[in-house]
């Protein structure tokens, strides 16, 4: 494997999707994609009532969110790695998953063969999350592996990415390409014209509150684009869905 400092061209692709997998990976494939990232639990989507109802009144549908979240060892896994190496690409894959009786905000990776080459968990979920998944335990804190395209490395979303040991403990482990997911309320960069300040502002969210709940039990996306580790920005995030 060529060194960390000698020059190599990777095409990287971070998917902002409905959870479409196997066809976005067939996608991905086709447009030249050598290490694909998808966000937290791309699958079956981030379920934003956490934040906007109780634990009590989110039960029925948190229940229905458990059976839909995916066993690592089962057919729906199986059809995702066929599909990693029938384009012979690199994927982290970001998943809601089930264990037993418990749910883990979790990632595989899955290698050019198809095969898991690392799972871990979020090592601790971030604020009302922990109400419906479990914290990861130690191995989590392994967050890169080697690939055919260098060392790939990767953590979810806020709370992780703002645990300033976690993250000096994967530079140690020497990451040439980071997957990180965010969620949607955390500001866009190069987002002109957005209007998302003022959605979140006490008066638009007061106003709304008098008759409705907006966000109650939505399944939403989370916010992925692509950067260099030197913090430039490869490609901006996207108004719509897209790889």
């Amino acid at each position: 494997m060529p060194s960390p400092n000698e020059a190599k061209k990777v095409r990287v692709a971070a998917v902002q999707a409905e959870p479409k997998v196997v066809s976005l990976l067939a996608d991905a494939g086709n447009e030249g994609a050598n290490v694909i990232g998808f966000p937290e639990v791309f699958i079956p989507g981030y379920p934003w009532s956490i934040f906007t109802a109780s634990p009590l009144e989110n039960s029925a549908f948190m229940n229905e969110y458990f059976h839909h979240s995916l066993v690592v060892d089962s057919d729906e896994m199986h059809q995702i790695q066929a599909s990693v190496s029938e384009h012979g690409m690199f994927c982290v894959l970001g998943f809601s998953e089930r264990y037993q009786g418990s749910l883990y905000i979790s990632q595989v990776f899955i290698n050019p063969d198809g095969q898991i080459v690392h799972h871990r968990r979020k090592t601790k979920p971030t604020h009302v999350e922990r109400a419906y998944w479990g914290n990861g335990e130690g191995e989590s804190l392994q967050s890169v592996v080697e690939s055919p395209f260098g060392r790939i490395g990767a953590l979810l979303s806020c709370w992780e990415h703002t645990q300033p040991l976690l993250r000096y403990y994967e530079y140690q482990q020497d990451v040439d390409i980071h997957v990180a997911s965010w969620p949607v309320i955390w500001n866009r960069p190069e987002a002109p014209g957005s209007q998302w300040p003022y959605w979140i502002t006490g008066e638009i969210n007061n106003r709304l509150s008098q008759d409705e709940r907006p966000s109650s039990h939505l399944i939403l996306d989370k916010a992925n684009c692509p950067y260099r580790m030197s913090k430039r920005t490869l490609r901006s995030p996207l108004e719509q869905q897209s790889i």
